[in-house]
C-alpha cells in the first residue's frame, strides 16, 4: 500500500511516497554527482497498468518518479553508481540515458530480482528455476529447473544466491564463483 519506512541507525521513520501502489523493492546508493543517498522503489499493480511506477527517494525524505512508459510490471530495481538503472518484472529494462530499453536476457520468462556487482556483473533471477548473468555484453542463462519461482537475490564477489520457493517449500540456490 505505498508504506515505506527508513532506519537512519536510531529510528524507523515513515517516509510520504504519495502512493497507495505496492511497493515490491528498494535500492540505494550515494550518488557520485550529488553526494547524496537515491532510493529507487518499483511499485505495481497487477490490476491497473496505470499505476506502474519507479520511486526515486533523495535525502531529506524528497519523493520523485522515474517516468515509466512501458505499461509492464515492474517489481525489482538495481543501479550501480546511477550509471543505469535496470529493473526486472515483466522483461528485464535497462535506462542508461532517459530512455527504456528491454534486454533480452536469454529467456521470455517473468523476473523476480535483479542485482548485480558493476555494470558487467549483473545477475537476473525469476519464474521456471531462471537465474541469468549479464558479463557486460551478453546475458547468459546460467540455470533454468523445474523450481517455479525465484523470487529474491543477493550476489558479491565470491557468491550468489537466489531464494524461492516450491509449491509450499521454501528453496536456496547458492552459487560460488
Amino acid at each position: 500500500n505505498g508504506t515505506l519506512i527508513h532506519y537512519d541507525g536510531r529510528a524507523w521513520t515513515r517516509i510520504e511516497t504519495g502512493t497507495s501502489t505496492d511497493i515490491y523493492d528498494a535500492w540505494g546508493i550515494t550518488s557520485p554527482i550529488t553526494n547524496k543517498t537515491e532510493i529507487y522503489c518499483p511499485a505495481s499493480s497487477p490490476y491497473n497498468a496505470q499505476d506502474r511506477k519507479i520511486l526515486k527517494v533523495t535525502e531529506p525524505a524528497a519523493v520523485d518518479t522515474v517516468p515509466w512508459g512501458t505499461g509492464r510490471d515492474v517489481i525489482s530495481v538495481w543501479t550501480h553508481k546511477g550509471l543505469a538503472l535496470y529493473t526486472a518484472g515483466d522483461g528485464v529494462f535497462t535506462n542508461r540515458s532517459g530512455r527504456w530499453h528491454e534486454e533480452n536476457i536469454g529467456a521470455s520468462i517473468y523476473t523476480g530480482c535483479i542485482r548485480g556487482m558493476a555494470l558487467n556483473d549483473i545477475f537476473a533471477v525469476g519464474d521456471f528455476g531462471l537465474i541469468t548473468h549479464f558479463n557486460g555484453v551478453d546475458w547468459k542463462v546460467s540455470l533454468m529447473s523445474n523450481i517455479p519461482w525465484y523470487s529474491r537475490l543477493a550476489a558479491s564477489k565470491h557468491l550468489v544466491v537466489a531464494v524461492g520457493t516450491t509449491g509450499s517449500r521454501g528453496i536456496v540456490a547458492i552459487a560460488r564463483r
